[in-house]
């Protein structure tokens, strides 16, 4: 696996819009290796993108489409974007499980109670961890 010294934080980009409930923000990683670009803003988008995690060589972070939050996930190898929830739940903080099989997130549920969630690395099925 290749190493990929990075850092990586998230910024204010836009203002309240009126059907959505969240400032739009995105995430940026900063690479620390001379010779590289710098800083590279990797949601792009407008809308709320935030509360990233590293996983080895990807970065897991909440992105919001219509009100609704989901995880995606950035490949830093590849500058690749997927999903990897698709829920009528909110899901936010995705971070690794300790065995590195799964993520746990905070998962709103349709009745407003917030649990912690564990779901594989690559799918949309879970369980309460």
């Amino acid at each position: 696996m290749k190493v990929i010294p990075l850092s990586i934080a998230c910024c204010l980009a836009g203002q309240l819009a009126a059907q959505t409930p969240a400032p739009s923000t995105d995430v940026y990683v900063y690479r620390l290796a001379p010779m590289a670009t710098r800083v590279i803003n990797i949601t792009n988008r407008a809308g709320y993108d935030n509360q990233p995690g590293w996983f080895g060589s990807a970065v897991y972070y909440t992105a919001q489409s219509g009100g609704q939050t989901d995880i995606r996930v950035y490949s830093l190898e590849t500058g690749a974007v997927a999903p990897v929830t698709s829920t009528p739940e909110s899901e936010y903080s995705a971070a690794p499980t300790p065995d590195g099989t799964g993520m746990a997130v905070i998962r709103v549920e349709m009745d407003s109670a917030q649990r912690l969630w564990r779901f594989p690395l690559h799918g949309t099925s879970g369980h309460p961890a």
